[in-house]
C-alpha cells in the first residue's frame, strides 16, 4: 500500500477512545491509579494533589467505584474521591518537538466536578459527568513527558441542583446506582500546534444531494495552505477515492462540500454502507501540517405526520 493511502485498517474502532476523529498517537491511561476517599474534606487542605502525597488505595480506571470491576464496589455514597498516576510517553514519541506540538489529556467523563492536576499544578476545572472534556498539559510538564504525574479531584454530591438523571444514593424502582467520578477513557493524544480542532468539527451527510458537508474549525489556521477532504468506500480494500475536494481557508475555519457523483451507497440498517474519510491541512510549503480519519454514512432522516422517512422511503 503506498504511503499516500489512507490505511484506514489501522484503526481498532473498538479501542481507540474516539473513532470518529482518529489521529494515531495517542496513549490510553486506563489500569491501576493511586485512589482515596475524601469524606473529611482535607484533601485540598493537606496538598493531596502534590507528587509526593501518596494516596492510600487503588482503582481499576475507568471503572466508577459503585462497580466491581473498579476493585472496590462500595454502593455507599461519598461526595469527594481522588485519583491518582504518574505516567511516561511512550519510545517512539521521544523525537517529538513540542515546539510544534501539543500533548493534550482528554477525560471521557468524571461525574460530576472535577479539578485536575498536572504535577501538583491546578491545570483544568470541569463540571458537567456526562460529556467528554479535554486540554493541553504541554505547559504543565516537568520531565519531557517523563514520569509525570496526574492528579483527579472529583466531587458528586446528593445536591438537588446537580443534574443526575436516575442516580440515587439509594436505588429503588427506576432509580439506580450512583455512577460517581471518572467513569470514562482517559488517554493522551499528540497533536499539532496547527490542526483541525475536535471541538466544532462537523460533518453532515445529505442522501438527497449525493453530498457530505463539513465545518472545519482550525488552531492557527493562517498556517494552513487549503483543506483536503476524501471520501473512500468503505467496503473497498484498494482506497481509491469516491470524491475529493479542497477548500480555502476563512477565518479560523471553512465550511466545506464534498460532492458525490454517480451512484452512491446510503446507509439503512440493513445495509450499514459507510464512507471513510480523510481530511489534511496542507502548508504552503507542500507538506501536511495535519491529519484526521473518520467515517459517515449517507442518509436522510425526517419525520412526517404519517411516520419517520430514512432517505426518502417510509421507515417506521
Amino acid at each position: 500500500m503506498s504511503d499516500n493511502r489512507p490505511n484506514f485498517a489501522r484503526i481498532d474502532r473498538l479501542n481507540y477512545p474516539r473513532p470518529q476523529f482518529y489521529r494515531p498517537r495517542y496513549m490510553k491511561l486506563n489500569g491501576e491509579w493511586q485512589f482515596d476517599f475524601d469524606d473529611g474534606r482535607r484533601g485540598m487542605e493537606e496538598k493531596w494533589f502534590e507528587r509526593d502525597h501518596k494516596l492510600s488505595r487503588t482503582i481499576n480506571v475507568p471503572f466508577a467505584y459503585q462497580t466491581e470491576l473498579s476493585g472496590i464496589n462500595d454502593k455507599t455514597p461519598h461526595d469527594i474521591g481522588w485519583n491518582k498516576r504518574n505516567f511516561s510517553i511512550p519510545k517512539e514519541w521521544e523525537d517529538i518537538n513540542w515546539i510544534d506540538y501539543d500533548l493534550l489529556l482528554h477525560f471521557g467523563a468524571v461525574d460530576y466536578r472535577a479539578q485536575v492536576f498536572i504535577n501538583g499544578e491546578e491545570a483544568y476545572l470541569n463540571e458537567g459527568g456526562h460529556v467528554p472534556f479535554y486540554f493541553d498539559i504541554t505547559p504543565y510538564l516537568k520531565n519531557g513527558g517523563f514520569d509525570e504525574q496526574i492528579t483527579v479531584r472529583a466531587e458528586d454530591t446528593e445536591d438537588t441542583d446537580q443534574p443526575r438523571g436516575k442516580q440515587v444514593a439509594h436505588p429503588h424502582d427506576m432509580y439506580y446506582t450512583n455512577t460517581s467520578f471518572i467513569w470514562q477513557d482517559v488517554w493522551l493524544e499528540v497533536v499539532p500546534k496547527t490542526r483541525i480542532q475536535q471541538k466544532g468539527f462537523k460533518v453532515t451527510p445529505s442522501a438527497e444531494n449525493k453530498a457530505v458537508y463539513f465545518e472545519i474549525p482550525i488552531t492557527l489556521a493562517h498556517n494552513v495552505a487549503y483543506v483536503e477532504v476524501e471520501a473512500y468506500d468503505a467496503s473497498d480494500p484498494s482506497e481509491t477515492p469516491a470524491a475529493k475536494t479542497i477548500g480555502k481557508i476563512k477565518g479560523a475555519g471553512t465550511r466545506m462540500r464534498l460532492q458525490f457523483e454517480g451512484s452512491i451507497k446510503l446507509w439503512t440498517p440493513d445495509t450499514p454502507n459507510l464512507y471513510n474519510l480523510r481530511i489534511r491541512l496542507w502548508g504552503a510549503d507542500g507538506q501536511i501540517l495535519d491529519e484526521v480519519l473518520s467515517y459517515t454514512g449517507i442518509r436522510d432522516i425526517e419525520v412526517r405526520p404519517e411516520g419517520y422517512y430514512l432517505s426518502g422511503e417510509h421507515f417506521f
